[in-house]
């Protein structure tokens, strides 16, 4: 995806994909976050008489959200505009009229572990920003669906003993294609070795990760 933004250069030709998109959900996510929430921060000082407690990835997310101005927001909205435009007719063959498009296979997790008691340092210009693969479907809002394939085995810091963690995929397609993107799914996962189904427990796949043993029962769609 990156190379081919840098072949056909869209907008801005003179920045690269990871350059031009670099601040793009940033921008939007941080200075939404701070926006829609102040009042909430202030009502609640005003009936309580003390500040809610905010997690420090918050209090990050305003002190820069606070700073952004309307124009870099609204910059931010057509940079993600651009990439859906751009996205759904380079890479999914999209021509927005016909139910018809081409399904992206995205890799999700792939079985690392992810601690959340480590120390991160706070955003900044070269820790926190950039585009990543997952915010493709908030960028064109079209839908996506993740799904396990199976699980990797890990030494857990915190059991003590080895864990397993899933390894998973996820399909895309382009927006108001939801239903076909599911009904394909749907289909790929029966007639696949893939597992189509999960349990409660510590092995979400079983000990084998394949096909349940014990079938689960879809509901039936009806037709458009």
């Amino acid at each position: 995806m990156r190379d081919l933004w840098n072949k056909q250069k869209p907008h801005h030709p003179e920045h690269s994909f990871d350059e031009y998109f670099k601040y793009t959900y940033e921008t939007i996510s941080n200075r939404d976050s701070y926006t829609n929430n102040v009042g909430f921060v202030k009502d609640y000082k005003d009936a309580f008489g003390w500040h809610p407690y905010l997690p420090p990835s918050i209090m990050n997310r305003w002190k820069h959200g606070k700073l952004i101005t309307e124009e870099e927001r609204e910059h931010a909205v057509e940079q993600v505009f651009n990439f859906k435009q751009w996205f759904e007719k380079e890479l999914l063959g999209h021509d927005g009229i016909t139910n018809s498009s081409a399904v992206v296979v995205w890799p999700w997790t792939v079985g690392s572990p992810n601690h959340l008691d480590l120390s991160r340092p706070e955003p900044n210009s070269d820790y926190g920003y950039g585009f990543q693969p997952t915010y493709t479907s908030s960028f064109t809002g079209g839908p996506e669906f993740v799904f396990p394939i199976g699980t990797w085995a890990y030494d857990s810091k915190v059991s003590g003993q080895q864990e397993r963690l899933p390894v998973a995929a996820s399909l895309m397609s382009a927006s108001g294609l939801d239903y076909e993107l599911i009904t394909f799914a749907r289909q790929f996962l029966e007639e696949s070795d893939l597992p189509d189904a999960v349990m409660t427990g510590r092995e979400m796949l079983g000990p084998n990760g394949t096909k349940s043993e014990q079938r689960l029962n879809p509901p039936t769609y009806g037709l458009r």
